[in-house]
């Protein structure tokens, strides 16, 4: 295939990963929205807006963003483009050919000299953690995560056309017998990932001032399977469940309930 169009962005294609679907852009739409809106409320709290002309604006306190399954890095890199004074990009993925892939992506379109996005991990969502040493001096914090994990039940694998089930990595595709595997990891490691600390920034003791949340796009079978697996977590909460252009369900909300910090004066 060689390149691919994804979101105002061309990217570097090949096999394994998986080309970008365009149920994918409406993923980094509704992420956008809520980046955005954590961007006008951090330079309100930060003192830096500008009536007039705010375009310019660099926020000292960016929005991290961690994208989990990051293939081409198709989402990762188009919201580092999309906000590029005002985020940093985090991505990992367990296929060495997608964390290769999506670094060379991130020079392709982000340019070479880039700093907000940084180079792509190699690890699975559940070794992600400060439990591990390879991983224990690296900042967390995270106020969006975002994934399109493998989510495809093993049964429904065998109706997958010629043109994916040929081409496209097996493991990148089907999420175990409901397609929950990768899901379930991400949100056991969301309060560890979205945890708020003390960040200083112009006298202030600059906390989080809203929530950290989680979107996924999801298998069709799967937003009643997520709202009953968080139902009862204390950290978690199932914000909503949206549809596709298509109708299908297809995207999920999430919000880590313990994050939320005010801005307070030392």
């Amino acid at each position: 295939i060689g390149q691919w169009d994804f979101y105002n962005c061309v990217l570097k294609v090949r096999p394994p990963c998986l080309c970008p679907r365009p149920e994918t852009e409406e993923l980094v739409e509704y992420v956008a929205k809520d980046i955005q809106q954590m961007i006008e409320i951090l330079r309100k709290s930060d003192g830096t807006k500008n009536n007039n002309d705010d375009s310019n604006i660099v926020n000292s306190r960016k929005v991290r963003i961690l994208d989990v399954g990051c293939g081409t890095g198709a989402i990762g890199i188009a919201l580092a483009k999309m906000f590029p004074n005002d985020v940093i990009v985090s991505s990992m993925d367990v296929s060495e050919a997608a964390v290769a892939l999506s670094a060379e992506n991130a020079k392709f379109v982000l340019g070479e000299n880039q700093s907000h996005y940084n180079d792509p991990l190699l690890c699975a969502a559940k070794q992600y953690t400060h439990g591990e040493n390879f991983f224990k001096d690296i900042t967390f914090e995270y106020d969006v995560v975002v994934s399109n994990p493998p989510y495809i039940p093993s049964k429904d694998m065998s109706t997958l056309t010629v043109d994916v089930s040929d081409f496209e990595d097996y493991g990148a595709l089907c999420g175990g017998k409901d397609g929950l595997d990768v899901v379930r990891d991400i949100v056991e490691r969301l309060p560890e990932w979205c945890k708020s600390s003390n960040i200083p920034n112009r006298g202030l003791g600059l906390r989080r001032p809203f929530h950290a949340v989680c979107w996924m796009e999801v298998d069709t079978s799967h937003l009643r399977l997520i709202e009953h697996h968080v139902a009862n977590n204390e950290h978690i909460e199932y914000v909503c469940g949206l549809q596709d252009l298509s109708g299908l369900d297809r995207f999920v909300k999430l919000q880590v309930k313990d994050t939320i910090q005010l801005f307070t004066k030392r």
